[in-house]
């Protein structure tokens, strides 16, 4: 029987790198003459199409390695390639989707989607024809002409969305961008971009403090430790079956809470076994050999599948 998430992971092996990032440092002068380093070492590659999360405690240098990825910060060591381009400054082929609300709260959604088209060059009846596009595909047609501040928190995050992939970026990099919403629209907004990813074929970088968020939307998952070192790279399944050490065994709650799971001496539809984490709470089932347990209303996207992009082929 063949394995859909190693099949998945072989086809994201062979496509080309778009952004190599090399021993990649950020360091500045501290008190009484000590160097403080926000990220020391950092390499990885991201290759086509693909999506990586990068997680960590505050201060371990997450936001400043996005920002140095957009050319917002400067880095003291190393090098970010784009297409093989060296990064020194912003630019069209990376969009950016930022923490918080950062919309231009003079400009309507319209005119906020049409922004980047602008600085691009294109002319402003193509550039509404084309926001208008990407505010229906993030589901707000019906929002086109409304301000900021008569949107809710998930609503201006949709649309920070479609204005960073409205010029067409290489590469969308996303910092923490669903931190300040509450829980159900996270919920929504995941699968929102773990949509947009599988219909547009891009590659994401995505910044986050949440594991789960983390494991839900990354096919490759990086963990940063205090003084931004990368302390453990790997996928979700990888992470979890073989944390490097302590720090990201404690991170990841590996012997903890919904982490650690055993099966329960109950028994329910025949031979499925029911699991339950660490304080006894139910929180799954193995379903039976024979695959008699139906899951109905899954959930949209899983990793452990194909998406459209791979059923589409690689070329």
């Amino acid at each position: 029987m063949s394995d859909p998430v190693a099949e998945r992971f072989q086809r994201i092996a062979a496509r080309p790198v778009v952004l190599d990032v090399q021993n990649l440092g950020m360091s500045f002068p501290g008190a009484g003459g000590s160097l403080i380093h926000a990220l020391h070492d950092v390499s990885f590659q991201v290759r086509r199409r693909e999506f990586i999360t990068v997680v960590g405690a505050s201060g371990c240098g997450k936001s400043t390695l996005v920002r140095i990825l957009a050319g917002l910060t400067s880095h003291t060591a190393g090098e970010v390639l784009l297409d093989g381009k060296p990064v020194n400054g912003p630019g069209p082929d990376r969009g950016m989707v930022f923490q918080g609300y950062t919309l231009f709260p003079w400009l309507s959604v319209l005119k906020n989607v049409m922004f980047g088209l602008d600085m691009i060059g294109r002319g402003h009846d193509a550039a509404k024809a084309e926001a208008l596009q990407w505010i229906e595909l993030v589901g707000l047609a019906h929002k086109a002409d409304a301000w900021p501040h008569q949107l809710s928190g998930g609503q201006r995050q949709r649309v920070a969305i479609a204005r960073a992939l409205a010029a067409g970026p290489r590469i969308l990099l996303m910092d923490e961008p669903f931190s300040s919403v509450d829980p159900i629209v996270r919920d929504e907004l995941q699968q929102e971009v773990l949509r947009l990813q599988s219909e547009l074929a891009k590659t994401i970088v995505f910044v986050s403090h949440d594991i789960d968020e983390a494991f839900l939307l990354g096919d490759q998952v990086i963990v940063l430790a205090q003084g931004g070192e990368i302390v453990q790279q790997g996928t979700p399944e990888q992470i979890l079956a073989d944390p490097a050490n302590d720090f990201v065994a404690s991170f990841i709650g590996a012997d903890r809470g919904k982490r650690r799971l055993t099966v329960s001496p109950t028994t329910s539809r025949g031979d499925d076994r029911v699991l339950v984490d660490a304080g006894g709470y139910p929180v799954g089932v193995i379903a039976a050999p024979d695959g008699r347990l139906t899951i109905s209303n899954g959930s949209p996207k899983s990793r452990s599948v194909s998406n459209k992009t791979d059923q589409a082929g690689d070329a």
